[in-house]
């Protein structure tokens, strides 16, 4: 009796530090920010330092292991090291503030987010059901909201600015946010939900799969990030050649039927309410417009911070200091060479292609147990796959809301992979 009591115990314990993986994540993104009391990217900082607390306090509460192994150890140390060595430069030079002393934080908080996902003590199968569970219902909320603040946008546009929103930037006005501080920072985690989405439309058929789809296609593009048009185009150009979708006839008549259905529905929709949509996105459709006659400013401001990080990195396999007092440098690419040079920038890009490959396999593993989750890691395989283009526009993954999840599903998949691995040795 004692022994079953003890067991009964330690699986309810087990079970509400499950919770966490549903609970933290909806926390930390719907968090506001409060733009108008705390200005300045203040509101950001204080859920980052709110995040890494948690972490801490996660581990403390022996939810996970912070067990590094020698690959992730050079990694952190590696990052570490090229900060510290930016900010000495940047004393040198004297062009350090107060801020450049922040970016310490972050490849140990990076590290904790991992952690938390690949060294869990909790079953990794419920983590993945959670963790599905977050990514779909998350921002169908979000994208749900943003529809409504921009249709009804006198009626919600106040509590916008309270919650998320810069009042003093009118260039987000009537574009799409959800809860984050740019729209492309939104945009571009809306790829991953995005992409699961049309996977289990395409996999499966039914009229609520493809309106929650739409719902977050139409999301995107109220974003009216063209670099995130681009992105979401690939991401649903490589779905299709997902192998799990094709495993009939019947299945493969039905998906080139749905996407036709698709296309040619967009198609007529475009051509019914041309001037309705071109004012709706003009924002969007003026800058492809500039873009093609090579008048784009966003693409000459991150062309001249290319220019400008390659001009001023003399070491130029490390890094050649942290950037915030010379130059904001916006584009991954510029920032990461600057700050970490060729050989920081190339470690990053093939981790990410690395965790992309790790995705795909454990998604060809999955694809006999349980589809949908085999879909989840087909849909992440897709978004890091994608995410080194994705990420010209903006360092996206390295801000505090989508950083959480960025790096948790890195730990997430390496997770998973690993016990793949030793299943199948053993």
């Amino acid at each position: 009796m004692d022994y079953t009591a003890h067991t009964s115990r330690c699986s309810k314990h087990t079970s509400i530090k499950s919770r966490y993986y549903t609970i933290l994540p909806f926390i930390f993104i719907l968090c506001p920010t409060v733009p108008a009391l705390l200005p300045g990217g203040q509101g950001e900082q204080i859920i980052f330092l709110i995040e890494v607390i948690t972490a801490l306090w996660l581990l403390s509460k022996d939810v996970y292991r912070l067990r590094l192994n020698s690959n992730e150890l050079l990694l952190l140390f590696y990052f570490t090291f090229s900060i510290l060595l930016d900010l000495f430069q940047d004393i040198i030079k004297g062009v350090s503030i107060t801020s450049d002393f922040f970016e310490l934080a972050k490849p140990l908080a990076f590290i904790l987010f991992y952690s938390l996902y690949r060294y869990s003590k909790i079953d990794i199968q419920e983590i993945e059901k959670r963790s599905l569970k977050v990514i779909k219902s998350l921002f169908i909320i979000l994208a749900i909201w943003s529809i409504v603040e921009i249709s009804f946008s006198d009626y919600f546009l106040n509590i916008s600015y309270w919650l998320y929103r810069r009042e003093e930037v009118s260039v987000l006005r009537n574009k799409a946010i959800g809860s984050f501080a740019q729209t492309y920072q939104f945009a571009f985690i809306l790829l991953l939900p995005l992409t699961y989405l049309l996977l289990d439309w395409l996999k499966s058929g039914g009229l609520k799969k493809c309106i929650l789809f739409l719902l977050l296609l139409t999301t995107l593009l109220l974003t009216q990030s063209k670099s995130m048009y681009v992105s979401a185009g690939m991401c649903i150009i490589l779905s299709l050649f997902v192998p799990a979708l094709y495993s009939n006839i019947k299945n493969t008549i039905r998906i080139i039927l749905l996407m036709a259905a698709l296309i040619i529905s967009m198609y007529l929709l475009y051509i019914l309410y041309e001037d309705a949509i071109r004012n709706i996105l003009s924002y969007a459709l003026t800058g492809f417009e500039l873009m093609l006659e090579g008048n784009s400013n966003s693409l000459n401001t991150r062309t001249e911070q290319l220019i400008w990080a390659l001009q001023n990195n003399q070491p130029c396999i490390i890094g050649g200091g942290i950037g915030k007092g010379e130059m904001m440098l916006e584009s991954f690419y510029a920032l990461y060479y600057y700050r970490y040079g060729l050989l920081g920038l190339f470690l990053y890009v093939l981790l990410i292609l690395i965790t992309s490959f790790k995705s795909f396999r454990i998604a060809k593993h999955e694809e006999k147990q349980n589809i949908n989750t085999s879909l989840f890691y087909y849909s992440m395989a897709i978004f890091f796959l994608i995410s080194p283009m994705a990420l010209s526009s903006s360092c996206h993954q390295d801000t505090p809301k989508i950083a959480f999840i960025f790096y948790s599903m890195i730990g997430l998949i390496n997770n998973k992979f690993c016990q793949i691995k030793k299943g199948l040795q053993n």
